[in-house]
């Protein structure tokens, strides 16, 4: 449980730097928010998955 919440959290930040450059135009910004969401996606999907088998 503890490695889904650091993944989450550091999803959260790099969907954050993925935001403020894409501010600035950076072309590689895409890139960043959408490796941000998948990693956030995942550590969510798993969260969910490991409370339904406790279940």
């Amino acid at each position: 449980m503890k490695k889904e919440l650091t993944l989450l959290i550091i999803g959260m930040v790099v969907v954050i730097i993925g935001a403020l450059l894409k501010i600035y135009h950076s072309y590689f910004s895409t890139y960043v928010l959408i490796a941000g969401l998948a990693l956030e996606a995942y550590a969510l999907g798993s969260l969910v998955l490991k409370s339904l088998r406790k279940k």
